[in-house]
């Protein structure tokens, strides 16, 4: 794969359409700093993919768009081609038969961008999955850009690494364990969701289960419901049918009768039209006279317009020429004074003459020219005094420096000396204690070891004590959790269950009123044992908020009772403790109040002791007494057999024992959690005593160990400060030689220095202000010179004004005088045709005699339009009688036609029943009512016998009670779905044994491929790094083990220096280094390009032949594109290109091919 062609247009500063040829073998991009070569780097960049702006020295995307320039606007769109030449079989499918392929990126400002393969329309991870493994991707080793070269080896070793990956053609393998550890991560959260679902599923299978039985016995009971519907449907369709056919006959009468009306009527409608036709005859005589009389009198109007229009011409024209005259007259005089302005003006600039104004400047620039000179020469004579002056200065000062430093210097050495003898003589002495006190401190030393030791097995003892301890505490606090988790669990479901159990019927307002006046609220006092909730819920009658009132209660209270009472709505039951016992029960039955458990002092007994519980609702048929059983059927004493209606009831009751239940394991899980506190309250007690123990056993071993260390410090500080005696001590010695030394010195140096000459000082001082003050005579005089001459040449240009004023004036009036002339000329012609236009204006006088002519042709019309009108009045009375006689036909066909749809009416209403009825039977019967009628036998069948049936079938079903008909479709739903979701489930579980062989097959894959490219590469690198430096040694090493994850380091020794870090290195030897492991590289997995921006650099002239000698070694394998400024990179190069930038932020280009010699 070569890159054949580059194409630009509106990317960064190629505004214009841009086309690079590239050919094999070396090409260099020159040109000056700024002008966008890195730019044709960017674009290679984002074509292949590069999606970070920052990656491609931008801001945002839309800084790749050109921003626009001095010269040049901005454009909305870029656009940037490759054009790549392929072999067969390269590249994968589709485009594996290609020998050319196009890659291009187009982007619009603030609108995204699209991407191309051979002009269709793809993803952008399309072509990044094309050039994948090739080397040329956004991240390869081929694209080298600015400043980067040095960064690869300097980078860390798991960003080297990509590099390797690349080259080993991995990348795509850790692409694919990416997606496959996706997509198992993606398999465990399903396989997770499938088990739940599949639980869920299970348990609504079982529930289902037992509604399908019900539901099946009532479908039994509707399949016979549905016979006797049929069954009555197809005695009324008969029915029907035989009324039908009576409406049918009188319908063939009617319209008999109809027809005879028809046949008459048409006779009255033929005369009717004959008159109607002679009318209409007239009528259209009438309008052709009123469209002459219109005429005619159209004509008289417009003559009569005429002549008020000629009138009105005459006026006009006659004011135009008064106006016209009157304006030729004034222009005539205003010519006259514009002529004599004139003259004014070219008299005054005839005497303009600025000939003295010429010679009054030169004079003054003579003067000015002369004492500038002369200035001047004072002014260099000035500074020649005054640098004599400033250099005898400057001697005699330097001179006094000399001699105080020299005096100050000797002073110094003096005290100097004296501060070396004393420290001397303390330096002797501090010695000899330094000794005495070393071999004390090491007579400690001993003792301290010994004690450190003993401390150390006191403190072995106390941490294994204090593990124990730690341990004992851990599972203390683990049994804390597990009792406080559980105890929130518990108060959780408590809390929950009585929220859940909480009426929401009444208001809490109400039932604290009502306790307040004595009564007892069901819901709350009431504790039903398992199993009976249905059969208490049957005896309340489905309700759960019901108040239960003694029958002593104040009289006085219970309107108010009541009223509170209605508002919610609340059910009271009047308690009475006095009612007599029941002598009759059911067999096998017994009270309710004593199997839910109420003792005889129980207000709440009065309510359930009337009713008897037995086991089934069959046992209670005949008794006289009310029963209720388990399943919640209710019986009463006058013979009502009625169905469980109270399941709201019955769960809020299960759920009140629940609650109950729930709060006694609440309880026992704080007792539990109690004693669980007061274990680990035991567990901590132990462990702070313990902890107390061990920080002393602790601190004596610190203690201990600080000793030791301090007495170790003592003696290797004393050891130190005796060397360092000593070394002073000698330092001191010879301190004292050099101070005698440099006495000598400055002694000689003080004796040397002599004093200036002040006379000759003061001589050059006065000739320096008696040459200031003639300097100061002479600026003065230049002053004034240059004052003069300004005031001249101020003249000079105020004349020149003053005769350029004039001349405009004389052009102005002579334009004016002009426009005067043109337009006296221009009115005088118009003042000629207003004249002509009147003369013909006036001859116009015939329109009186054409006025009368056209008001006889009108009157006439008008004669001939009331005679024709007589004529048509005569014969409309004549169409008059015939309509009459038409409509008295036309009225007795529509009572006939009424007759007819009367009685069609009847026969539509009766097929509209039959075929609702027919519909009727379709959606119930699913046939028609041939199918049915032929299928039911309804001879001797007696409608009000099965209607009878029916509304007794209908009662059964409405007693059955509610039941779930989807349940069997339902039940074989959710056994399909349970099938379904195990097999799924399995699916899923083995999609993840697949995935992880797949992961495992990668790893082992890109392990082998990572491995056998890293020693080739490895090999190359030690042999191009000597190439590359004339010498030395390198070398690529793994930072672990595990080859999957192991970074990349680099070491190197350039000739000549020990083995060192890569970041020691200078810049150019770590560009050689990079360049090195680069063409190692490509030696091993060449690239279809390289791109090196600039890497040269950094490079001096011999290396920089070393590298383009390797760059002309891979050229028969790799093509190379170089962003250079090196002569020497050039002349290697096969062809140049430049790019110049001829107008602001424009970028143009140039090709050049390079011939070379053979060989």
């Amino acid at each position: 794969m070569r890159l054949k062609r580059i194409e630009l247009a509106g990317f960064k500063s190629f505004v214009d359409p841009t086309r690079i040829e590239l050919g094999e073998g070396i090409t260099a991009i020159v040109g000056p700093n700024g002008c966008g070569k890195s730019n044709i780097i960017d674009a290679l960049r984002w074509v292949l993919g590069e999606h970070s702006a920052r990656h491609l020295r931008g801001g945002v995307m839309d800084d790749l768009i050109f921003q626009g320039s001095d010269t040049r606007p901005p454009v909305s769109v870029c656009d940037v081609e490759l054009t790549f030449t392929v072999e067969q079989g390269a590249l994968a499918p589709p485009y594996h038969e290609l020998e050319e392929i196009s890659v291009r990126r187009r982007m619009v400002r603030e609108g995204g961008s699209d991407a191309f393969i051979n002009g269709k329309m793809v993803r952008l991870k399309d072509i990044i999955d094309l050039f994948l493994d090739t080397g040329i991707s956004t991240r390869a080793y081929a694209i080298v850009e600015q400043g980067s070269i040095a960064r690869m080896v300097t980078a860390r070793p798991e960003e080297r690494r990509v590099i390797f990956e690349e080259a080993a053609g991995v990348m795509k393998y850790r692409t694919r364990r990416r997606e496959a550890e996706r997509r198992m991560k993606d398999t465990r959260q399903n396989l997770d969701r499938v088990l739940d679902l599949l639980e869920e599923v299970r348990a609504q299978c079982r529930s289902l289960k037992q509604q399908a039985s019900r539901a099946e016995r009532f479908r039994s009971m509707q399949d016979e419901m549905a016979h006797l519907q049929s069954l009555a449907l197809a005695l009324r369709y008969a029915a029907l049918q035989e009324n039908s056919a009576g409406i049918e006959q009188q319908l063939s009468r009617a319209r008999h009768d109809e027809a005879e009306a028809v046949g008459r009527l048409s006779g009255c409608e033929r005369v009717s039209i004959e008159a109607r036709a002679q009318v209409q005859l007239f009528d259209e005589q009438a309008q052709e006279i009123q469209q002459q009389l219109r005429v005619a009198e159209q004509q008289r109007a417009d003559l009569q317009q005429q002549a008020e229009r000629m009138a009105g011409e005459r006026r006009l024209l006659s004011e135009r020429q008064h106006a016209l005259e009157a304006r030729i007259e004034e222009g005539n005089a205003h010519i006259r004074r514009v002529t004599g302005d004139l003259e004014q003006a070219q008299a005054a600039l005839d005497l303009q003459d600025d000939t003295l104004l010429q010679a009054e400047r030169t004079e003054a620039a003579t003067a000015v020219q002369n004492a500038l000179q002369g200035y001047r020469q004072q002014s260099a004579e000035r500074d020649r005094l005054l640098a004599e002056y400033e250099r005898l200065k400057h001697d005699r000062e330097q001179i006094e420096q000399r001699r105080e430093q020299a005096a100050a210097a000797m002073q110094r050495l003096a005290q100097r000396q004296e501060q070396l003898d004393e420290q001397l003589k303390q330096t002797q002495h501090q010695q000899r204690s330094v000794s005495h006190r070393l071999s004390e401190s090491e007579q400690l030393l001993n003792t301290a070891l010994q004690t450190q030791a003993e401390s150390r097995d006191v403190l072995a003892l106390a941490t294994e004590e204090l593990e124990c301890c730690r341990q004992a505490r851990e599972q203390a606090a683990c049994s804390l959790a597990e009792a406080e988790a559980l105890l929130r669990e518990r108060t959780g479901l408590v809390l929950e269950l009585a929220a859940r159990t909480r009426s929401q019927d009444v208001p809490d307002a109400l039932r604290d009123t009502l306790k307040g006046q004595g009564a007892v609220w069901m819901d709350e006092a009431l504790h039903v044992p398992e199993g009976l909730e249905a059969a208490v819920a049957a005896a309340l009658r489905g309700r759960s908020a019901d108040a239960l009132v003694p029958a002593d209660h104040d009289r006085d209270q219970w309107p108010s009772l009541i009223e509170q009472a209605s508002a919610a709505p609340v059910a009271i039951f009047v308690a009475d403790r006095q009612r007599s016992p029941l002598t009759t029960t059911p067999d096998g039955g017994r009270l309710l109040a004593d199997a839910i458990g109420l003792s005889a002092d129980d207000p709440l007994r009065a309510v359930f002791s009337p009713v008897f519980l037995v086991e089934r609702i069959e046992q209670a048929v005949g008794s006289g007494v009310a029963c209720v059983s388990r399943d919640g059927w209710r019986y009463e004493p006058e013979g009502w057999l009625v169905p469980p209606v109270g399941n709201r009831t019955a769960r809020r009751m299960a759920m009140k024992r629940q609650l109950t239940e729930q709060q006694q394991l609440q309880d026992a899980a704080g007792q539990a959690l109690a004693v669980v506190r007061a274990s680990f309250a035991q567990a901590e007690a132990r462990l702070a005593r313990q902890q107390q123990q061990w920080q002393q056993a602790h601190l004596d071993k610190s203690s201990g160990d600080s000793g030791a260390q301090t007495a170790a410090a003592t003696v290797a500080q004393l050891q130190v400060e005796l060397t360092a005696q000593d070394q002073r001590l000698q330092r001191l010695l010879v301190d004292l030689d050099d101070v005698t030394k440099q006495q000598r010195h400055w002694q000689q140096q003080f004796e040397q220095a002599q004093d200036i000459d002040d006379g000759k000082l003061n001589r050059a001082k006065a000739a320096l202000d008696e040459r200031h003050t003639q300097m100061q005579i002479c600026e003065q005089g230049l002053n004034q010179a240059r004052s003069l001459l300004a005031a001249s040449e101020q003249s000079l240009a105020l004349f020149v004004q003053a005769t350029d004023n004039l001349r405009q004036q004389l052009q102005r009036l002579l334009d004016e005088r002009e426009r005067l002339l043109a337009q006296r000329e221009s009115d005088t012609d118009r003042l000629a045709r207003v004249a002509l236009e009147l003369l013909q204006a006036n001859r116009h006088s015939d329109l009186d005699a054409q006025i009368d002519a056209a008001a006889g042709r009108v009157e006439q019309a008008h004669i001939a339009m009331n005679h024709v009108r007589q004529q048509g009045h005569e014969q409309q009375q004549h169409a008059h009688a015939a309509e009459q006689a038409e409509r008295h036909a036309r009225d007795l066909r529509q009572q006939r036609a009424m007759a007819c749809q009367r009685i069609e009416l009847a026969l539509a209403q009766d097929v509209t029943r039959l075929q609702e009825l027919e519909s009727e039977i379709k959606q119930r019967c699913r046939q028609t009512a041939a199918a049915l009628l032929a299928a039911v036998d309804i001879a001797g069948a007696d409608a009000e016998v099965v209607m009878t049936r029916s509304r007794d079938l209908g009662e059964r079903l409405a007693r059955f009670g509610p039941v779930n008909l989807l349940a069997i479709g339902e039940f074989e739903q959710a056994g399909e779905r349970e099938r379904f979701l195990a097999g799924q489930a399995a699916d899923l579980d083995a999609s993840l044994s697949t995935l992880n062989d797949t992961i495992v097959r990668i790893d082992r894959t890109t392990r082998q491929r990572f491995r056998e490219v890293f020693d080739q590469t490895n090999a190359i690198f030690q042999q191009t790094f000597p190439q590359l430096f004339g010498g030395g040694r390198a070398q690529l090493r793994l930072d672990s083990d595990d080859v999957l994850t192991a970074g990349v380091e680099v070491i190197a020794q350039p000739p000549g220096k020990c083995l060192q870090d890569i970041g020691l290195l200078s810049g150019g030897e770590k560009a050689l280094t990079a360049v090195a492991l680069v063409f190692a590289i490509f030696r091993i997995k060449p690239a279809p390009f390289c791109v090196l921006d600039e890497v040269d650099a950094p490079l001096d002239d011999a290396n920089v032949g070393r590298f383009c000698d390797m760059i002309r070694d891979l050229a028969d394998r790799v093509q190379f594109m170089a962003i250079t400024h090196n002569k020497i990179t050039m002349q290697k190069a096969d062809r140049l290109v430049g790019v110049s930038m001829p107008e602001p932020g424009v970028s143009r280009m140039i090709a050049v091919e390079m011939e070379r010699e053979p060989g």
